[in-house]
């Protein structure tokens, strides 16, 4: 498996496979199948992960399980704030560009220090 199978796999509320996946979703994948890891299912935490305020409960609620880390590592969560709250994960790959999915589109490679992303990081979690 290559990082290029993640790219283009299609958005779904609540889905954490390659016919489509939440931003969740997406990093439970990666992870599974790029590092062998599998990260907690939150999928009975939220309802729908279009609906900002129930993803950000779900993400505050499974967050206390989770270290904080300042030095990211593959595979590590990229918390986000979209709207004021923290609402939103990445995969975090290398320091530069992060793996990501949103409402409406398809998983892609973005960079963490760009206009869109860079100030609303949150911080990095990681599983253990």
């Amino acid at each position: 498996m290559q990082l290029k199978d993640f790219i283009g796999i299609p958005y779904k509320s609540r889905g954490d496979g390659f016919d489509g996946a939440d931003c969740y979703g997406l990093a439970v994948l990666y992870n599974k199948h790029m590092l062998g890891k599998e990260l907690p299912d939150y999928t009975s935490l939220y309802v729908s992960a279009d609906d900002f305020d129930d993803a950000s409960n779900a993400i505050a609620k499974g967050r206390e399980n989770w270290e904080a880390v300042t030095d990211g590592e593959a595979g590590d969560v990229i918390l986000f704030r979209q709207m004021g709250v923290v609402s939103h994960v990445g995969v975090y790959l290398d320091g530069i560009d992060f793996l990501h999915i949103a409402h409406g589109g398809a998983a892609c490679l973005e960079a963490m220090d760009s206009l869109n992303w860079a100030k609303r990081i949150e911080g990095i979690m990681r599983w253990n």
